[in-house]
């Protein structure tokens, strides 16, 4: 799916939805298949990248200032909970429990950044690169992000 560029139209939601539709009952492997999925994703390709977006900023709490003085729109800070644990080995990494959850937030809000920006996105890159930083106890910094892990 990284290869056709529909990954990055798609939330996790959406992935997660694609996913179990392969899982029940799999299409049969045929030319006709593939075209007519490939022509339902084009289709719906700008409703699940919209979707996406809102789904980003429907899911910061509006228990922090921050956040809840303009929810459609990402200043200078945005706080989020539940997003880092302890590491096995030493520092913090994002939190993959919970089915993912927070590497699932890490990766869609750069998706979108990186999409509306004209980038392209690489799934779970944002949270590999800032798991190197969490682990030494580190601020992981890019250009579209500066992030810091909490306990």
């Amino acid at each position: 799916m990284d290869l056709t560029g529909f990954r990055q139209l798609m939330d996790a939601e959406e992935v997660k939805r694609f996913d179990s539709s392969l899982e029940k009952t799999p299409p049969e492997f045929n030319d006709d298949n593939i075209r007519a999925t490939f022509v339902d994703l084009q289709l719906r390709s700008e409703e699940m990248f919209r979707r996406g977006v809102f789904n980003v900023f429907r899911g910061l709490s509006d228990a922090y200032r921050t956040n809840a003085a303009e929810p459609f729109r990402i200043g200078a800070k945005v706080i989020m909970k539940s997003i880092v644990r302890p590491a096995f080995r030493r520092g913090l990494c994002v939190n993959d429990s919970m089915g993912n959850y927070a590497g699932n937030k890490v990766d869609d809000i750069d998706r979108v950044v990186k999409t509306l920006d004209g980038k392209p996105f690489s799934s779970r890159a944002l949270e590999c690169a800032m798991n190197v930083a969490f682990e030494k106890r580190e601020v992981y910094e890019d250009e579209y992000f500066r992030a810091k892990g909490f306990m």
